[in-house]
């Protein structure tokens, strides 16, 4: 007995040695109060300089190292353009448990040459607190594609059955570029005028604290595009084409000036574009009388020309304060063609009869946005605030001529030629004001706030024209305006205790509306939020976190006009949409490389496509309404794995199980349970020469949205690209959907209503795009500040 509890103290005593490990932290700075933002640290043995442990610094000058065995060390601090330094010797024991070092402060390196070439890259995927960025800068497919296209190749990121964005399968998410939020109902179109290869990052936040926009229930995807880093005059000219069934062109130029406190930037793009798309479906006609089935065909092709076009300014006042002007606007103009051929027939027999219709939507956009934003370092505690304002103005003009005529069996036109036109203009205003406020009261606490006020003013018009008696006839003139205005403010309170960082936050947002005949309301809601994250080692860590949000409806959606697509299909707006409330919990961990989360979504009266049909008119009309409640539960795991020196893959596999009711709909509850998965993998193969190569490939199973389900679909690209001219030009080959499997089925099977479909676009394609870079490239690192904009100006739809 006496020798076992000899033996048991000994191997106490023994385990209280090897668990005896220190916490080491500090700031690495360029100047005062300018971070050496990803700065390499590295720890070292005091004896011999041997590396302990390598850590790159957080865009804040920011690093840590954890679970030190005691001992004596020293670091070593490493900044492009700076000369490297280390610092005194210091030891780790149980009486200095935990270190805060001194801020570093770097010096210039004065022989730093013309260029500078830096040899280490990120890596594609990173975890960074409540975030994970995807680095998309360097990546071969991203050159002469569209920001769309590229963001469709990421891992969580796919394109809905709308064609809007959904990230790990919620399709309510924030888009946000450079700070801007935009609608997911014009997300599509923005992103596929946007370059790829002005893309520097793209930050995914699955569960945003209270600091953020409450519309923001299906997380935020924040896009960081390209802004120069280096003094003097420098840029990069593109020039591309791709060629699927049709064609496209793209070309444009960026230039940026920095000298001293002053930088100039902007940028010019023209794009001009081809498309197609094939649908048809078959619709059976449960109640009809006479068993009838419609079959439908339509084939349409577009052309578009966009021009667009920024200037910006920064400004340091001082060291501590900063000024940033912006213009940007965009002008787009489209012209598509839609042949349409549809057929009817009782069930099992012949066609009864056939209708041809031909339309012509064209239409013009113009989106102009101006914003201004000042950044103020009170003191050198880190107190700061901030004050954004914008105005978007936002203007389409609409138009379309549809004809179609019915035909026999034999195609002998049956009555009168049937024309119709209509006109629908409509302009968006969108002013916001948002001020916030930093204040730490120690290198561990830290509050914030802020107050934001959104004011939006839409005017929207339907004119509808038949031409009956060899004149045209107004059959339908109807104007909407409509008004809202948001006011909004949040606390937010963090909070560490040694290896445990907390949040918690509390926003309230009151909205007033007025659809003008329809909707008069205001309503105040409070949005709370919270988060715990433990680290246990820099390779491990946890975090859990719950918000609620609210996804207000689209303007359009809420405007009671119906559009016609051809003389038996038409889309409405339900002016009795009310917002939808969404409560998002989340677990998520770090395993060394690995990132894996678990999430659970319940929302109350979620908007959803619906669709009616008249038997009598043969008719088929979608809308938006409110259903009962939506679950949704997923799991989503990213493994990143380096197979060999050359050859790097980045997997993503997303698991996701939903639940959709809508209660007391035609006599009978509507039931949809479903669940689906989503397998990404992106392979960077480094050739050498200045050769990469990228492959990456998705399959997305099949899935229910809504009423409509769905089948399975993916895709294959390849890309290879070339660098020469001392890396200032590049040729890029692209390879898109190389087996031509995204094309997609879609289909309603419930009550009255059976319809099946098919989709297909251009999607596979073959891309040639150059690149060139000119000026300097002297690197020196600067403070940057997002722009930010109104959640509101994010519901603008095209």
């Amino acid at each position: 007995m006496k020798r076992t509890l000899y033996i048991l103290l000994i191997l106490a005593f023994f385990c209280g040695k090897v668990n005896a490990q220190g916490k080491i932290q500090g700031k690495a700075l360029e100047k005062v109060d300018v971070p050496a933002s990803f700065a390499t640290i590295a720890l070292l043995s005091a004896k011999d300089s041997s590396i302990i442990k390598g850590r790159v610094a957080d865009e804040n000058g920011v690093y840590s190292f954890e679970k030190i065995p005691f001992g004596k060390y020293k670091l070593a601090i490493t900044h492009t353009g700076f000369k490297k330094k280390y610092t005194d010797e210091f030891q780790v024991s149980e009486a200095s448990l935990e270190q805060t070092m001194p801020d570093f402060m770097l010096q210039e390196d004065s022989k730093v040459l013309a260029e500078v070439v830096v040899k280490a890259q990120k890596p594609l995927i990173e975890q960074l607190g409540d975030r994970i960025i995807i680095n998309v800068e360097n990546s071969v497919l991203s050159t002469g594609n569209t920001g769309l296209e590229v963001l469709k190749s990421l891992p969580g990121i796919r394109a809905d059955a709308g064609g809007g964005l959904s990230l790990r399968g919620k399709s309510n998410v924030m888009i946000m570029v450079d700070g801007k939020i935009i609608s997911k109902e014009v997300a599509s179109t923005l992103l596929d005028n946007l370059q790829g290869d002005n893309i520097i990052k793209v930050e995914l936040i699955t569960n945003p604290s209270a600091k953020y926009d409450a519309q923001a229930s299906g997380g935020i995807l924040n896009i960081i595009t390209r802004k120069g880093l280096t003094q003097g005059f420098n840029g990069n000219y593109r020039l591309g084409a791709s060629q699927g069934r049709h064609g496209r062109v793209n070309t444009g130029i960026d230039f940026n000036y920095r000298k001293e406190n002053v930088n100039l930037y902007g940028g010019y793009d023209y794009r001009y574009s081809e498309r197609f798309r094939e649908e048809s479906d078959l619709t059976d006609y449960r109640q009809s009388t006479l068993g009838e089935q419609r079959k439908s065909q339509n084939n349409s092709f577009s052309t578009g020309g966009l021009n667009a076009m920024k200037l910006g300014l920064d400004y340091n006042i001082s060291k501590n304060h900063t000024l940033d002007l912006l213009a940007e606007g965009s002008f787009y103009k489209y012209d598509n063609r839609i042949d349409g051929d549809m057929s009817f027939q009782r069930k099992n027999t012949i066609v009864d009869s056939s209708l041809i219709s031909k339309g012509t939507p064209t239409g013009d956009i113009r989106l102009m946005s101006y914003s201004a934003a000042y950044k103020g370092i009170l003191d050198s505690a880190g107190r700061e605030i901030s004050v954004t304002t914008s105005y978007i103005d936002y203007y389409g003009d609409g138009r379309q001529n549809f004809t179609s005529q019915t035909y026999t069996p034999e195609r002998k036109a049956i009555g009168s030629l049937y024309q119709f036109r209509n006109f629908t203009p409509s302009s968006i205003q969108v002013f916001t004001a948002q001020a916030d406020y930093s204040h730490p009261f120690s290198k561990t606490a830290k509050i914030e706030l802020g107050v934001r006020l959104s004011d939006t003013k839409s005017d929207n018009r339907n004119r509808q024209e038949l031409f009956v008696e060899n004149a045209w006839k107004d059959v339908g003139n109807n104007q909407t305006n409509y008004l809202e205005k948001v006011f909004a403010g949040y606390i937010s309170y963090s909070k560490e205790f040694g290896s445990i960082k907390t949040q918690i936050g509390l926003r309230t947002e009151q909205s007033n509306i007025n659809l003008k005949s329809f909707v008069d309301t205001t309503y105040l809601n409070f949005f709370p939020s919270f988060s715990l994250e433990k680290k246990f080692s820099d390779d491990y860590s946890l975090n859990l976190s719950y918000s609620r949000k609210i996804d207000r409806p689209a303007y359009e959606d809420m405007i009671p006009f119906t559009v016609v697509y051809d003389k038996y299909t038409a889309n409405k707006g339900n002016s009795r949409l009310r917002p939808q409330y969404s409560n998002v919990f989340e677990l998520s961990g770090t395993l060394k490389s690995w990132v894996i989360s678990l999430n659970h979504t319940q929302i109350n009266t979620p908007i959803t496509e619906f669709a009616f049909v008249d038997y009598e008119a043969r008719t088929y009309t979608t809308t938006y309404i409110n259903f009962d409640n939506r679950k949704s539960t997923s799991l989503n795991i990213t493994l990143p794995i380096k197979i060999t020196s050359w050859w790097q893959s980045n997997n993503n596999i997303l698991g996701i199980h939903s639940t959709l009711l809508l209660r007391n709909y035609l006599g009978s509850d509507y039931k949809a349970n479903w669940f689906t998965a989503n397998i990404n993998t992106i392979n960077t193969f480094t050739i050498g020469k200045g050769i990469s190569a990228e492959l990456i490939a998705y399959y997305q199973a099949p899935e229910t949205d809504g009423l409509y389900n769905i089948s399975a679909t993916g895709s294959v690209d390849l890309g290879l690209k070339k660098s020469f001219a001392n890396k200032k030009a590049t040729i890029q080959l692209g390879l898109k959907d190389i087996f031509l499997t995204q094309p997609y089925y879609i289909g309603i099977d419930y009550s009255t209503i059976k319809t099946y479909g098919y989709n297909r676009s251009d999607t596979r394609r073959i891309s040639v795009n150059f690149t060139y870079k000119f000026g300097k490239k002297t690197v020196k690192r600067v403070d940057e500040m997002d722009k930010k904009n109104d959640g509101e100006a994010g519901r603008l739809k095209f």
